[in-house]
């Protein structure tokens, strides 16, 4: 029992079921989904992704390999009907509609501030300990923010769980990257919709060292950028993607 546990796998993202905490049993059909990937088919539709049986009752089981399991490994779950589970996503549906473009008028402005509040925290106070590579990330976000800003006030239409993700990963790596706890192997946003400029390729390019380029960049473009970049840092006037750094 414990193999076939080892080797089962998400219907939908066919990852092995032991690399998730929780997973979800179709008893129609005993079929298993980890939860991410349940989350989304629920919404879409009440039916197997495999073998299409009607869904009636479900089965949310967490693994814990910390605590005593039973013979098939399972360490603790509940049941419920199917139907009760979509009821309650409509109301969490419901709640969500009232998230319009005023509220997120105001967490973009939120985050606005927090990204000065990080500047003056990680770069420009004496003794700063930013990196090149968190400035980097940081102008990436400004990028986002400002084509978020755009969209949001032109009164674009969007997805409220997308745009919540969306704002959530922005203030948590803007968090990390005030308490310098930012990975390295972060990768930054980059949008797709965004026509980036000349400035902004050699910013992204310009590593965590400060001392390695990509060979397509000339050598005047890399001294333009490695002296605007650090006076940028410094606070000392340059303008970047529009706003001033403060001293």
């Amino acid at each position: 029992m414990e193999f076939e546990i080892l080797t089962k796998k998400c219907l939908c993202c066919l990852e092995p079921i032991e690399g998730f905490s929780e997973i979800v049993k179709l008893m129609d059909c005993t079929h298993e989904l980890c939860a991410e990937c349940f989350s989304r088919w629920k919404r879409m539709k009440d039916i197997c992704p495999l073998c299409r049986v009607k869904i009636t009752k479900i089965r949310e089981i967490f693994l814990d390999k910390s605590k005593n399991c039973d013979e098939e490994g399972y360490c603790k779950s509940a049941e419920y009907d199917f139907q009760f589970v979509k009821d309650k996503l409509a109301e969490e549906e419901m709640d969500l509609a009232c998230l319009d473009h005023a509220y997120f008028h105001e967490e973009l402005q939120k985050l606005t501030k927090l990204i000065v509040d990080v500047k003056r925290e990680r770069f420009e106070r004496r003794g700063a300990e930013g990196t090149d590579h968190e400035w980097n990330v940081l102008e990436q976000i400004e990028i986002q923010l400002d084509n978020l800003c755009i969209l949001n006030d032109e009164l674009v239409q969007f997805d409220i769980h997308e745009r919540l993700s969306e704002i959530y990963t922005m203030a948590e790596t803007l968090f990390k990257i005030k308490t310098g706890k930012l990975e390295k192997e972060f990768v930054p946003y980059v949008d797709p919709n965004y026509e980036y400029t000349d400035f902004d390729v050699y910013n992204a390019q310009y590593d965590d060292y400060g001392d390695e380029y990509y060979q397509e960049c000339d050598e005047e473009a890399e001294e333009f950028y490695k002296y605007e970049s650090n006076v940028a840092r410094k606070g000392k006037g340059v303008k970047v993607h529009g706003r001033k750094p403060k001293a």
